[in-house]
């Protein structure tokens, strides 16, 4: 079965009779295709250089938030319908990935003590279709790894706002600035911390202890972040980053650059289509 739909993406899924390779946990593989990069309106994001060794540039706002003051939309690890979309509430008894507990994993295991009836998959990073940015603007948009977040706090200023981080770009790029609300963060259908704390989410898993993922987070008082893991179905902040890294087929990102201080925002366009292929386990 395929789609083709209005944002240029494909869709195949493949149905399997029986199970693959005599493993009872997959029950059918779906192959997504993500546009490289879909066109964002100028009412969207712009993406600011701040003089990072990677080369990586940061949105300068919260997915979901109309400016860079606002807190913008809540997701749980790998969902991409947020608070915004009507999940009022976040708990592992609607976690998209799970059987209504922390140890009834269904993806993203790396133990068995804490998959559905022992289910593992070792897939540590988040992949497109469950990145809530890369599934709306395309492949090379993304929550930031552990690794991006951990670049931006080593060589970047920061310096605490009442209601937020604020974070100057590198020598040479010290003009080009963003700002990362204190949103809080919500459990179950209340809203914890907000204008108080920042939980941003990375992209990453914990390994040691895959009911949980990594993020940045900062509270008043502190002028530097720092990272912890904690329950993948809390409803944390997303900040978006554009990578300048190639593709599995060899498309280039584009040239263009954006700063916060531009007067027109980037403008993308897709260039091509990256696969990936992901297992669902067996309902029990």
């Amino acid at each position: 079965m395929s789609n083709y739909g209005a944002n240029n993406a494909i869709s195949v899924e493949f149905r399997i009779s029986g199970h693959a390779d005599n493993n009872p946990n997959i029950v059918y593989c779906r192959t997504e295709y993500l546009p490289l990069l879909k066109t964002i309106s100028p009412n969207d994001f712009v993406f600011v250089d701040l003089g990072l060794p990677s080369g990586t540039l940061w949105a300068n706002r919260n997915l979901g938030a109309p400016s860079s003051n606002d807190y913008g939309n809540y997701y749980a690890w790998g969902e991409t319908t947020g608070y915004d979309q009507g999940k009022t509430t976040f708990s592992w008894k609607n976690y998209k990935y799970c059987k209504g507990t922390s140890n009834s994993l269904t993806k993203y295991c790396t133990k068995s003590s804490y998959g559905n009836s022992g289910f593992t998959d070792d897939i540590t990073q988040l992949q497109g279709f469950d990145d809530p940015a890369s599934n709306k603007y395309g492949y090379y948009y993304a929550i930031p790894t552990k690794e991006e977040w951990e670049e931006l706090m080593t060589y970047c200023r920061w310096s605490r706002l009442n209601n937020g981080a604020f974070i100057r770009g590198r020598e040479g790029k010290s003009d080009d600035v963003i700002m990362l609300p204190a949103a809080g963060y919500r459990s179950g259908m209340n809203l914890y911390d907000a204008d108080l704390e920042g939980y941003y989410w990375t992209s990453t898993l914990d390994p040691n202890s895959p009911d949980d993922a990594y993020m940045l987070h900062f509270k008043s008082g502190n002028t530097k972040p720092n990272e912890y893991d904690y329950y993948r179905c809390h409803g944390r902040s997303v900040r978006m980053v554009l990578r300048p890294r190639t593709n599995p087929s060899g498309a280039k990102r584009p040239s263009h650059q954006s700063s916060v201080n531009s007067n027109v925002p980037m403008k993308r366009h897709g260039e091509g289509m990256v696969m990936e292929m992901v297992s669902h386990p067996t309902n029990n």
